[in-house]
């Protein structure tokens, strides 16, 4: 009994959506098994049987690879975000137990600009905090990737020749 399949596989690249005819249950169980053990986050489908006029309600089955799922937690962050946005004064944050504020100042502008004079950071590090500093304001992930890169910078030491 032939089977189509209206799939939408998340992968940790991307999104595809996609139909597919297979010629039994079995062989599609199989691409679904084998999909599962590869790339694919999840995999959501829905079947449409031989003789059939509509398709099967929607599953969704996610691949069990705990490596995978750490993608998954970055998505949690964009979140923290998103709620960051809609809350009334999106100025301020909350990370950890410290309250931040996101607005970039002129002081911040030449604190960072003093920061790239005096200590070794790289033309790519430069270039990302140029960068987040064209902002009026940033996102909590982007806070936490300018102190992730100034806490980086000052573990490093100046070699003069």
């Amino acid at each position: 009994m032939k089977v189509k399949a209206r799939i939408k596989l998340t992968t940790t690249r991307g999104r595809v959506e996609f139909l597919k005819e297979f010629k039994d249950i079995d062989s599609f169980n199989n691409y679904k098994e084998g999909q599962l053990n590869t790339h694919t986050l999840h995999i959501k489908y829905s079947l449409l049987y031989e003789n059939e006029k509509m398709y099967t309600p929607a599953k969704t089955e996610y691949n069990s690879d705990r490596s995978l799922r750490k993608v998954k937690v970055n998505k949690v962050n964009d979140m923290t975000n998103l709620i960051q946005s809609k809350s009334r004064n999106n100025n301020i944050a909350l990370l950890g137990n410290k309250l931040i504020s996101l607005s970039i100042t002129p002081s911040i502008i030449r604190k960072f600009n003093k920061f790239m004079d005096n200590k070794p950071v790289t033309n790519t590090e430069k270039k990302t905090i140029k960068s987040l500093m064209l902002f009026e304001k940033l996102s909590i992930s982007q806070y936490q990737l300018l102190k992730d890169i100034e806490e980086r910078v000052n573990r490093r030491k100046l070699i003069k020749q």
